[in-house]
């Protein structure tokens, strides 16, 4: 176990605002974490803080992180079992090294695959749930489960762990037998097709909005002209309307006014309700 005290935001989250918070425990160990567990009542569960924004508090509970090198990626027979911490970028080496097809969609995003899992990331026609199998979770007792795919109640952007206290440890995930090079071109076009059309070399947290029903947020964003458009320390990206990205100094509340403002917008404007997908937190 690595504890960290008084961590800077930058060091938590892609869009790395202001503040501190007291602690951060990043555990490698399921005993030392069943310890911890046990005794805290509160803790947040955070992965790479790529589609959250926190808000400082000295009395925010303690951080949970599952560290990278927990339980690397190994292939089990017709399977392969990774830990919650391992980051995408990992991951994506793995596949590369052993020709394992069929996660390409995540290349080159800033996530661990705890946080993909727990989030259900999906894009262009693809979602993580399309090839989860089961996950081990820990309980708030301390105690581990297995869950298979059809528990974790999946929906867009949505799963078990949104509405449980429950700590995502390992996934099973299923995939397609390749070969390294195709499944390196493969990773490398899908991280090109990134980078042209989101700004993922800025300090940003992903999509802000989640898309309304037959609708595209970033569509309506920049419909109503806040593609581009700065407000204080934050803006919309030029790139991808949907995308918000901290200039230098923005601050949670920065965050919230500028999303508050959007949605009253769309809603008096086109009667359309944004749902935020980006995490807000607050102690």
């Amino acid at each position: 176990m690595i504890i960290k005290r008084n961590v800077p935001l930058s060091e938590l989250t892609t869009f790395q605002n202001e503040g501190k918070v007291p602690d951060v425990y990043i555990f490698d160990d399921e005993i030392e974490l069943a310890q911890f567990v046990d005794q805290n009542e509160h803790y947040f569960v955070l992965g790479k803080g790529s589609n959250t924004i926190i808000k400082p508090d000295p009395e925010f509970p303690p951080i949970i992180q599952i560290s990278q090198n927990y339980q690397l990626p190994e292939i089990q027979q017709s399977t392969i079992s990774v830990g919650a911490g391992v980051t995408v970028s990992q991951f994506m080496s793995f596949c590369k090294k052993n020709g394992i097809g069929g996660f390409e969609f995540m290349a080159g995003v800033p996530a661990s695959i705890g946080g993909a899992v727990v989030m259900n990331f999906g894009c262009w026609g693809s979602e993580i749930s399309d090839v989860v199998l089961d996950v081990d979770v820990m309980q708030e007792d301390g105690t581990i489960k297995r869950m298979v795919v059809s528990e974790m109640q999946y929906s867009y952007r949505n799963s078990i762990f949104h509405h449980q206290s429950l700590i995502l440890l390992c996934v099973r995930l299923a995939y397609k037998k390749s070969t390294p090079q195709k499944v390196s071109e493969m990773i490398n076009m899908a991280v090109k097709r990134r980078l042209e059309s989101q700004p993922l070399r800025d300090r940003t947290f992903g999509s802000t909005f989640k898309n309304p029903p037959g609708l595209y947020a970033g569509k309506l964003l920049d419909e109503y002209g806040f593609k581009g458009e700065r407000m204080g320390n934050v803006m919309f990206s030029e790139k991808h309307a949907n995308f918000m990205v901290n200039l230098g100094g923005a601050t949670f509340e920065n965050v919230v006014e500028y999303m508050e403002k959007v949605e009253k917008t769309i809603k008096n404007k086109r009667g359309v309700s944004l749902v935020p997908e980006v995490m807000l937190v607050t102690s």
